[in-house]
């Protein structure tokens, strides 16, 4: 699949069946190229499956756009279609002799490719809306996806330029039909991250393939967030950039909160937003304690964490743990990782990131 993330649909409303008989459940949407995916789960017992879509707003319009004989077998089934031309509303309808049952709806947003084109020599990706929680953004050349971790979705709109989104019922946004979501010479490994607004934490990581945006508000209530992407095009004269060193670099911390640490090759900076300090941070092998006249740990002599030469644009997230929210944000002289634990107490977090070729 060209679209690295596959989104786990947990859907918000139900369709008013009757109880007892186990019903079809969307279980995974998927972006395949000009295609869309949708993976359905069904219990042994049925014919077959239906998948019908209806107009946004208009949910009692159903059409079938597809269909799979499953013969009595239960499991996973998939359907490929071509990505729709306008919002769509999918359900999945499975077919026996003795019942008929729906799934819940899924909200798809298929958005103009005239949305997303470049502004001379770059895309600009302008997000706004209120965020109360813990959320992810999932940004490709074929589409965007929103995944929420923890607490409320965002109860108003969401505007992605000119697109209005409701990422609570799950949507999904990309190009119609065969167009583009991105230009194929979006760079986005180059993106940069401008924030408009936003109290907490707004994240940025990059990878030759996708973007994720990772958004942690840990104050009470909801506030409004807004930034923008600017994606380059790249040029043909494009080169790559010097590796640099290899090296890895494990931070593991206990947060209650938000918190940033910003590492350079001099040294690594902790700055506390909102609830409790840290306790012990370790960084590889170095052990550190941050608070209010800690905030700086030399990366030199007996707390050295990382080697010279160390290119930090070539960051990325090998591996990463925790209930909530953990981040790294590469730039050209530093690496920013990010976190935010959303939920009651503290808890254990641990992020691994490598460098290098």
């Amino acid at each position: 699949m060209s679209l690295d993330v596959v989104l786990s649909v947990f859907l918000s409303g139900f369709l008013s069946v009757t109880n007892g008989p186990p019903r079809p459940h969307i279980k995974q949407i998927a972006l395949e190229g000009t295609n869309i995916a949708i993976t359905v789960s069904v219990d042994a017992g049925f014919e077959r499956l239906i998948l019908e879509g209806g107009s946004s707003g208009r949910s009692n319009a159903w059409q079938p756009r597809a269909s799979i004989p499953v013969e009595q077998r239960g499991g996973d089934f998939v359907f490929r279609l071509p990505r729709l031309a306008q919002a769509q509303l999918l359900r999945v309808r499975a077919d026996s002799p003795a019942q008929t049952t729906l799934s819940s709806e899924l909200s798809y947003v298929a958005a103009s490719a005239q949305s997303i084109q470049p502004i001379t020599s770059e895309v600009v990706l302008r997000i706004r809306g209120k965020i109360d929680g813990t959320d992810k953004i999932i940004i490709t050349r074929e589409g965007a996806v929103w995944e929420h971790m923890n607490w409320d979705w965002p109860q108003s709109t969401v505007w992605f330029n000119d697109i209005e989104w409701i990422p609570r019922e799950k949507n999904i946004i990309t190009a119609s039909g065969a167009a583009g979501f991105l230009p194929e010479e979006a760079d986005l490994s180059a993106a940069r991250l401008e924030r408009v607004r936003c109290r907490d934490i707004v994240a940025l990581e990059r990878s030759e393939t996708s973007l994720a945006i990772h958004l942690g508000d840990t104050l009470l209530g909801a506030d409004d967030y807004e930034f923008r992407l600017h994606v380059p095009l790249r040029d043909s004269n494009f080169t790559t950039q010097n590796p640099g060193a290899a090296a890895t670099l494990k931070v593991k911390a206990r947060i209650d909160g938000s918190d940033q640490l910003r590492i350079t090759a001099s040294d690594a900076q902790w700055k506390h937003r909102y609830w409790d300090w840290p306790g012990e941070v370790w960084l590889n092998q170095v052990k550190w304690v941050p608070g209010p006249d800690t905030t700086t740990l030399p990366n030199e002599g007996p707390t050295r964490f990382l080697p010279a030469d160390i290119n930090f644009a070539t960051a990325r997230v090998i591996d990463r743990k925790g209930r909530d929210l953990a981040a790294a944000e590469a730039t050209a002289d530093a690496l920013v990782i990010h976190f935010a634990d959303n939920l009651v107490g503290a808890d254990d977090y641990a992020i691994t990131v490598q460098f290098g070729p």
